[in-house]
């Protein structure tokens, strides 16, 4: 059928991804319609994390537990993504910290569906994992918090997540813009933080792209460095408060310098 039409549409896709889009699909004649995939209510950040003991995980996970505990229900909604003896260790010490309030409303039984926490993983029972995610779409969840892996991937839309933690650096930007790409998905301000240690960048590590390692431990923008590995341009930017972490440092506009403290 050489006369078919055919309509190829991905997100994020370099140009060589795009290039072996064409090839593979046999498109001829080809009509680009392009965007810049900018998402511009993202924050971007990245923390230091240690590479033994409590300071590995504990001390990294242990705010957002405090937080969870203190707010209940008003917490941001946020997701962490590491990958599986990760997300299970944190399942757990958010159980040993929260206790008897990791439940909502308090008092009530202690299930799955009144738990302020969920995990989500290829190893999960399928029931669960289905029903926690219709709940999450449909806002009736009471989670605030959700511990997943790369499981938790294409076609789960949660529009009001506000942030997403990478514990561990994803091994293609690809992934990791995906996933952050998770957050202020209604529009609203967000945030992507990302914890790395000496171990989450090692050269070691062949499978993972340079452009991450880059990413992490970048002195200038970040977001730069993510459009561009997807041939795009960083808008012009009259402030770096909504930027990333770097560009928040360095901003001298007249906003930026009244709350220097910040």
């Amino acid at each position: 059928m050489p006369n078919t039409p055919i309509l190829a549409l991905t997100a994020t896709a370099t140009g060589c991804y795009q290039k072996e889009i064409k090839r593979s699909l046999g498109m001829q004649n080809v009509i680009a319609v392009e965007a810049n995939p900018n998402r511009e209510n993202i924050l971007y950040r990245v923390l230091p994390r240690g590479n033994r003991g409590d300071e590995k995980l504990i001390d990294v996970i242990k705010p957002y537990a405090l937080e969870l505990k203190e707010k209940l229900i008003s917490s941001p909604l946020t997701i962490f993504y590491s990958n599986l003896e990760t997300c299970g260790e944190c399942y757990c010490y958010f159980e040993q910290e929260l206790r008897e309030q990791q439940f909502y409303p308090p008092g009530s039984p202690a299930n799955f569906s009144n738990r302020l926490f969920a995990q989500y993983h290829a190893q999960y029972p399928e029931e669960y994992r289905t029903s926690l995610v219709k709940s999450f779409i449909s806002g009736t969840s009471v989670a605030r918090v959700l511990f997943v892996t790369v499981a938790f991937g294409v076609g789960i839309d949660v529009p009001t997540v506000e942030r997403v933690i990478h514990i561990g650096v994803p091994y293609t930007m690809e992934d990791f813009f995906q996933e952050t790409g998770r957050a202020g998905r209604n529009g609203n301000s967000a945030m992507s933080v990302l914890y790395y240690n000496s171990y989450d960048i090692s050269k070691g590590k062949k499978a993972l792209q340079p452009v991450m390692r880059k990413y992490a431990t970048t002195q200038s923008c970040r977001r730069e460095v993510i459009l561009r590995h997807f041939g795009a341009s960083r808008p012009v930017l009259t402030c770096g408060r909504s930027c990333c972490d770097n560009c928040k440092q360095a901003c001298e506009c007249l906003e930026c310098s009244n709350n220097s403290e910040d």
